[in-house]
């Protein structure tokens, strides 16, 4: 268990800002603490972040103690003002012990008036494309997305009231709806975007080296971790590797164009054209040059013109050679 994790998790709890999945996140690293040191661990720390004679959050601290022993049954005394450290040494104390007896269940749900509820499990869709397939989903908010090919978007079957969260491995073009005080939140590997109510165009595939975040609409928040990476607005992209973000402008109109079929690569690598294309056509292609495969080139077709053509196309740019070998398209 992360101390640091854990205690940002009950700051959260006890401030009620705490979503379904960070209450269901805590739950499980208190379970996982199975004798308690790192609880109590992290509650000495929280006192010490208090005033050393009377806790700043009182009224926090003895709601979470009186929240628990309500749920048995159990009154609780009223602290002595005149020794506040006593009085909340004796509160988490009491924490501790009532949190290990009882399972831990009750800690978390002591503010929802249906336990019952907190207890079931949130149920996750997973939808996904196959090579050279586009599927459009509407998610619970109604956002629209169309994902890419051999892509894939996991999602709740309800958004919570403070944040509207989805995985995406692949591709996708999201037209969220507005929700002033509802982000919606995607995550990709290490990095995340968040936004209110935008369109914009997601490209993070597990083998490419970097994420590519366009905006066609709105403004967009890119982070990893708690590090700040860009802001960007209408026809702003940004591409990160690693942790570096580099800004770009670009046309809108060739945003996600593959919905309708139109393929554009501006500044990008022969390697990374060559992977998208064997996602759109469902092919096999191997470049057996690898000076060849870190060429940088612009290119430009319709998927219409069929992958043969499309190859022809990008070998005349970069002086490649095409061949087919029982059914694999080479270049070199």
């Amino acid at each position: 268990m992360e101390n640091q994790r854990l205690t940002y998790l009950l700051q959260q709890h006890l401030a009620d800002k705490a979503t379904r999945q960070e209450q269901q996140e805590l739950l499980a690293l208190l379970q996982a603490d199975t004798n308690g040191e790192e609880v109590r661990s992290v509650i000495a720390e929280l006192m010490q972040a208090e005033t050393p004679v009377i806790p700043v959050h009182q009224e926090s601290w003895q709601a979470m103690v009186q929240g628990i022993v309500n749920v048995d049954k159990t009154p609780l005394q009223a602290p002595v003002r005149t020794s506040g450290i006593v009085w909340l040494y004796r509160c988490c104390a009491a924490a501790i012990v009532i949190i290990a007896s009882m399972g831990l269940y009750y800690f978390l749900i002591r503010k929802s008036p249906a336990p019952v509820a907190q207890n079931t499990p949130m149920h996750f869709n997973e939808i996904t494309t196959a090579p050279g397939d586009q599927k459009e989903v509407v998610l619970p908010d109604g956002s629209h997305l169309w994902l890419h090919s051999a892509s894939s978007i996991r999602y709740p079957d309800s958004f919570s009231d403070r944040e509207r969260t989805v995985t995406l491995s692949g591709e996708a073009w999201f037209d969220v709806e507005h929700a002033d005080k509802i982000p919606f939140v995607i995550h990709t590997g290490e990095i995340t975007t968040q936004v209110i109510g935008t369109a914009f165009d997601i490209k993070a595939y597990p083998a490419q080296k970097n994420i590519i975040v366009s905006v066609q609409r709105g403004k967009v928040r890119v982070s990893a971790g708690n590090q700040m990476l860009a802001n960007l607005e209408k026809g702003k992209q940004v591409r990160i590797t690693g942790t570096t973000a580099e800004l770009r402008n670009i046309d809108i109109a060739h945003i996600a164009a593959w919905k309708s079929g139109n393929l554009y690569y501006k500044d990008e690598m022969l390697a990374d054209i060559i992977a998208d294309l064997q996602r759109v056509f469902n092919v096999s292609i191997q470049v057996k040059r690898n000076t060849l495969k870190e060429v940088v080139t612009t290119a430009a077709f319709n998927k219409d013109i069929g992958i043969r053509q499309a190859l022809d196309i990008l070998c005349r740019i970069t002086d490649g050679r095409l061949s087919q070998k029982n059914g694999i398209y080479i270049i070199e």
